[in-house]
Parts: structure tokens; sequence; C-alpha cells
């Protein structure tokens, strides 16, 4: 006997509209203290209305430069 609902579905019956996907955002950054190369990530919600590429861009640099700020 077939699946009669997958695992899309049951993730689209929870959002209605689903009026925007959440991407996870990975950035490098430089350490103050020694120089280092580290990684950090943020999983950041995208409107679909938004350009996509933009809203990437504009988010990656806020997050790199709070990244920073903590190093």
């Amino acid at each position: 006997m077939a699946k009669k609902q997958t695992f899309a579905d049951k993730v689209r019956k929870g959002q209605p509209g689903a009026e925007s996907k959440m991407i996870k955002l990975v950035v490098a950054y430089q350490s103050k203290s020694n120089f280092a190369w580290r990684f950090g990530g943020k999983m950041v919600r995208v409107p679909n209305q938004a350009n996509e590429t933009q809203f990437i861009n504009e988010q990656g640099k806020k997050i790199q430069d709070e990244l920073i700020a903590r190093s």
C-alpha cells in the first residue's frame, strides 16, 4: 500500500498561503583577534514579493557586520 501523504504535503498543510520561504544564509568573516577565517549562519525568511538576490545580499551584510562586531 502506497503512502497517501508525503512530507511536502504535511509541510504545506501548516502554511496557509506560504507567503515566504526560509533559507540558511552562511557568511564568511575574518576574526579581529587572530585574523582567521570563520563562518557564521542564520535562518532568514525571504518574502515571495522581494527580489531574492538583493534581499540575500542585504541580509548577508547585516549578519556579517553583527558577527564581526561580536568577534
